[in-house]
């Protein structure tokens, strides 16, 4: 197959042929799935493209809700500091007798 004439070898390729593209299939199944999660409920796992990330010249986004690469990680690192810091208590004024 693929005009090679050793079988084990074309056996092995065509093995990794259809393991390559179930891959690819799953991964699509996810992110479809995931749209239709941020559709009804708005909560979803973001997916970023591979190339897009390592792309220098433009700022990947998600391929579910379309934000950008820039904006999810300041959103984490907000998530992760918010335990941190410590919470404002403003003074009330007194109450007037």
């Amino acid at each position: 197959m693929f005009g090679h004439k050793d079988k084990e070898h074309s056996a092995s390729s065509l093995n990794e042929y259809i393991d390559k593209k179930s891959q690819l299939i799953k991964k699509k199944n996810r992110i479809i799935l995931s749209k239709i999660n941020y559709a009804l409920h708005g909560q979803h796992k973001h997916y970023f493209s591979k190339q897009d990330v390592l792309s220098q010249k433009e700022n990947a986004r998600c391929k579910v809700c379309n934000m950008l690469l820039s904006e999810y990680r300041v959103q984490k690192k907000m998530e992760n500091w918010t335990p941190h810091l410590k919470p404002i208590h403003k003074m009330t004024a007194p109450a007037e007798k």
